[in-house]
């Protein structure tokens, strides 16, 4: 018989809180310096989904798309 996987340790990654916002936004910033625009619009919006009015990542998040050329997203999120 197969040895059966422990379901709870992966109920406990995925339960694990988020990483604090001051480390998302450091990520953020490595993102946006090193031009990967893509990964910083998903960052911001991982940061918006804890802080859903936070300011600031919502103007990274738009300036990230607007330098991605994704200037329709970029309108709808203003």
């Amino acid at each position: 018989m197969a040895p059966k996987t422990k379901p709870a340790a992966a109920a406990a990654a995925a339960s694990q809180p988020p990483p604090p916002l001051e480390d998302l936004f450091t990520t953020l910033n490595r993102h946006i310096n090193s031009s990967s625009f893509d990964n910083a619009v998903k960052l911001a919006d991982q940061i918006l989904a804890v802080a859903p009015a936070d300011e600031d990542a919502l103007r990274c998040k738009i300036v990230a798309l607007i330098r991605d050329d994704r200037l329709d997203l970029a309108l709808s999120a203003i």
